[in-house]
């Protein structure tokens, strides 16, 4: 039979008393040694409870849930911002250098109306795709 199947108790292998040293076995202990003892286990083990009660408690889990999504939200529209940003100084450097040509020389207008469509379009389709992620 496989460990897992088995006892969760025998996969921990030997329980040792982590407060046993805490107390000298070879002599009996006085009574304030033995409540100190017991107060400082109660103590503990309130404690180990305590943990134990956060982390299994569901308002807790879906609080720890709710930050992770909103960080991974606030990541992506950082990443969106910057494909939006990339998208507009590319139309506008695209934009400038069509103004340049149109200027510079004596190409037609369907040329420079065709480069500002395309740019616009890069642009707008950039929009979209970052809106609708």
């Amino acid at each position: 039979m496989s460990s897992a199947a088995g006892n969760p108790m025998e996969d921990r292998g030997p329980q040792v008393n982590q407060g046993a040293d805490r107390l000298d076995l070879g002599e009996d202990p006085s009574p304030e040694e033995l409540e100190a003892d017991i107060a400082r286990t109660r103590r503990e083990l309130g404690e180990t409870v305590e943990a134990l009660s956060e982390k299994l408690d569901p308002k807790v889990q879906a609080d720890r849930q709710l930050e992770h999504l909103k960080e991974r939200a606030r990541e992506q529209v950082g990443h969106a911002r910057e494909q939006v940003d990339h998208a507009r100084e590319s139309a506008q450097s695209t934009l400038t250098h069509a103004k340049h040509v149109v200027a510079d020389s004596d190409s037609s207008a369907p040329g420079l109306i065709a480069a500002a469509t395309g740019a616009a379009l890069f642009a707008a389709i950039g929009l979209l795709i970052i809106r609708r992620r």
